[in-house]
């Protein structure tokens, strides 16, 4: 929240990893929880506080980035800095 203007090439384009659920018919609107985090497979909901690794666009939980990625810095998905 800086003030400054938002740039087209600041933007990052942000992957959301889907629940894999083979056993349900029903579509992805009707179901309550839809995503996970890419690295640890925890439910993402609205009470979740989540974080957009810039170097893959990976959506992981703040407790991941506190636990694992804090420590090295580095995006486990993609393996950059």
């Amino acid at each position: 929240m800086s003030g400054k203007l938002l740039k087209f090439k600041d933007l990052i384009p942000v992957k959301f990893t889907a629940i894999n659920d083979r056993d349900s018919q029903t579509s992805v609107i009707s179901k309550i929880n839809r995503y996970v985090c890419a690295v640890t497979n925890d439910v993402l909901g609205n009470s979740v506080p989540c974080a957009v690794l810039r170097p893959s666009g990976a959506v992981v939980t703040m407790e991941c980035v506190e636990k694992i990625i804090k420590k090295d810095m580095m995006d486990p998905i993609s393996g950059k800095k």
